[in-house]
């Protein structure tokens, strides 16, 4: 998700980088579903909560730039 949103950010003001935001918001629901049953599980472990925190923060940038068009 996070190389995809790069990708999207390089794309310039497109209907291409809509799409790529749409892609890595899809990749970034999956990332943040599995991190978050990890610091379920190990709720200690700064490192996977920054993950996570990291994660969540360009999945809500991925809806934020991404220009609706309907």
């Amino acid at each position: 998700g996070k190389e995809i949103t790069a990708n999207a950010v390089d794309s310039g003001n497109t209907t291409a980088r809509d799409e790529l935001y749409e892609k890595a918001y899809a990749s970034l629901t999956q990332a943040m579903q599995i991190y978050s049953e990890l610091v379920d599980k190990s709720p200690n472990d700064e490192a996977l909560g920054g993950k996570l925190q990291q994660c969540m923060q360009l999945r809500y940038g991925t809806v934020k730039m991404r220009r609706f068009t309907h």
